[in-house]
Formats: structure tokens, sequence, C-alpha cells
């Protein structure tokens, strides 16, 4: 219990709380032993802390907490052309794409143009040709687009056989790449071309 000492002031009086010394000693020791209990607490599980971080960050620093290994792989292309299959190939440091798809526009089409490149593993891919279901040449590179009209439908297949790369690609890494096709129907002009714009999202296969 506290003390309360009295005293006057100017006929004012007034009161002074004061700790009896038996009450204000336990009061004094209980905390302390508090006070020791929480630091041994850090000591003792602070170092248990300290090596979980130091764990944590070696495995971040070495890849293994990568968030793009525990993405599924994909490749889409919207509606106009569904992806039925792919391949990123590391092909000895001179990675290579393939990808089949199918024209699914309705119509007949010629394929003018096809662009691949990737920010994470690939610089623009060259040597490109297309072929479809019947394994003819679809388009030419070096002829400035399309020489064989790809049915509505049909699966054709795309490869590019020179990706140059921008280093940090391993085996077993899984890169982002991004295609663009650029085609026009078979009854109108290249001069009313479009462009679908698809992604690959996968492993590189030895």
């Amino acid at each position: 219990m506290f003390k309360r000492v009295y005293c006057s002031i100017k006929n004012k009086n007034l009161y002074i709380e004061e700790f009896p010394k038996n009450e204000y000693l336990d009061y004094r020791g209980g905390f302390m032993k508090k006070a020791q209990g929480a630091l041994e607490f850090l000591m003792t599980y602070g170092w248990a802390f300290l090596v979980i971080l130091i764990m944590i960050g070696a495995l971040a620093y070495f890849g293994v907490l990568s968030p793009t290994k525990f993405l599924p792989e994909r490749c889409t292309f919207g509606s106009q052309f569904l992806c039925k299959d792919y391949l990123l190939d590391y092909n000895d440091g001179d990675p290579a794409i393939s990808l089949q798809l199918q024209n699914n526009l309705g119509q007949a089409i010629y394929v003018t143009s096809v662009d691949a490149s990737s920010q994470e593993g690939f610089g623009t891919c060259t040597d490109i040709t297309v072929t479809d279901s019947d394994d003819t040449d679809a388009y030419d590179e070096s002829a400035d687009g399309s020489v064989e009209a790809i049915s509505d439908g049909e699966y054709f297949t795309v490869t590019a056989g020179t990706c140059s790369t921008l280093g940090g690609m391993t085996e077993g890494s899984k890169y982002k790449v991004q295609v663009d096709v650029t085609y026009y129907a078979a009854t109108s002009s290249s001069d009313f071309a479009h462009t679908v714009t698809g992604e690959i999202f996968a492993n590189v296969e030895e």
C-alpha cells in the first residue's frame, strides 16, 4: 500500500505518495527478474533467428528461392492462334525456339514475318522458318514473307534457329520469350497485315 504524507502550505493540504520500503524492494525485484528473463530469451533464441535469416539469404542468393522456379510453364497466343507445343533449346550455347500453332482465325492466312525475343535470356532471334502441317515451307525469311497459305484450323510450326544470348542462361532455367507473328488473310493483301503477340515461359532444355 502507498503511504500518504500530508503537509500544509498556506492553508492548503498537500500530500505525497510514498512507497513503503519493503513494497518498493519487492516491486523493483520483480521488475528486474522480468527484464532478466527477457534478456535470457533474446540471448537463447536470438542466435537461432539469426541462423535462420542467414540460411534464407543463402538460399535466395543461389536462386533456390527464385519465384520463377515455382511458376508453371505456359505458351499463350490469345484466341487467334492455339499453342499446341513449344520448346526452348539451349543447343550448346546457341539457343533455339520451336513452337507449334494452330490457325484459329476462321480463314486461310499468309505469314509475312516472325520475330522472337526476350529481355531475360535471348536477344532477337534470326534464321526463322515456318512450315505447315505437310512440312511445306509457309514462310521464307530471305524471300520477304509467305510462300504458302496456312488453312483455317491447320497446324504450323515456327522455329528460330539462332538466338543471340545475353549471358546467364543455363539449362533448366526458366525464361520468357515473346513471339510476334505477322500475317494477312489469303483473300486480302499484305497491306492489311496484322500482328499477334504470344508468350512462352518455359524451362530451357539441354
